[in-house]
């Protein structure tokens, strides 16, 4: 009995320190760097705890690499090399801190103007695309201001640092108007206008919009990606001939988030109608 017990509290032992280990638990970051300078690096190296992790950095792009995170809050750091006993990372080294809650995080950034190859802030947000339908936008909002959007009759609020999900009510390739506005910052009193405009739906495709602050105006800057709907390659998975496959169908879970989204649009066109006779 004893011998069990005593296998029993190992057991446990071994599983917590795996779980503070970076790299054991299923959270993943990658980076998306906006508006980068001529000289930017075309990697990085992530740097979490003793773990370290070489990064992408495509432009307008999420990088296909990712680094794997522990439980908790997480400091990540971003480097030119991994550290070492003789060369630790600099004082001035970027970083950021990723929230407990956060399981899919991508980090962007942002230029700061200055001189240097890791001029840029780090400003992490939740990042869940593969549960959006076709035809969905999704906003990560990465300003200090709520975000208020209508796109055709569909209406969002995306609170800071916070991400959301807003679907179009028209259908594939038509278009739709556009009211995007940002919660007052003192002196002002009133919601600020940001977008004035109409978008087209497109067909097999998503819109990611971020909202990042721009020092060089009031209101915050919306960059748009657009972002196919085709599920992740598995690096891991093999074709028929043994070698590394293509990009896999779409998930069912996708599917029928597609079919319910535009069911609902159709219906609410057909109220619509109706309610205009």
């Amino acid at each position: 009995m004893n011998k069990l017990f005593s296998l029993l509290v190992l057991g446990i032992a071994a599983l917590a320190s795996a779980a503070d280990t970076p790299g054991s638990s299923t959270r993943t970051c990658r980076m998306l760097y906006f508006q980068a300078p001529f000289d930017a690096p075309e990697k990085v190296v992530l740097v979490v705890g003793k773990e370290s992790t070489d990064i992408d950095l495509p432009r307008l792009t999420i990088s296909a690499a990712r680094a794997k995170l522990p439980s908790g809050v997480v400091r990540v750091y971003a480097a030119l090399k991994a550290p070492t006993k003789a060369e630790p990372l600099p004082e001035n080294t970027p970083f950021t801190d990723i929230p407990e809650a956060m399981s899919d995080a991508l980090i962007v950034l942002l230029p700061t103007g200055q001189p240097g190859p890791l001029s840029f802030i780090m400003l992490p947000v939740e990042f869940h695309k593969n549960r959006a339908p076709e035809g969905a936008v999704i906003w990560f909002n990465l300003s200090d201001r709520i975000i208020y959007a209508k796109l055709g009759n569909a209406t969002v609020t995306v609170n800071p640092k916070g991400s959301a999900l807003c679907m179009p009510t028209v259908g594939i390739d038509e278009p739709y108007v556009v009211y995007v506005d940002a919660s007052p910052v003192p002196p002002e009193t009133e919601t600020v206008p940001i977008v004035r405009g109409s978008w087209v739906k497109e067909a097999r495709m998503r819109n990611l919009l971020f909202v990042v602050p721009d020092p060089s105006r009031t209101v915050p800057r919306i960059m748009s990606i657009p972002d196919r709907l085709d599920a992740e390659p598995d690096p891991n998975a093999k074709g028929g001939n043994g070698k590394a496959g293509g990009k896999p169908p779409v998930t069912a879970a996708e599917a029928k988030a597609t079919k319910v989204a535009e069911a609902k649009a159709r219906e609410e066109k057909r109220e619509e109608k109706a309610a205009a006779k």
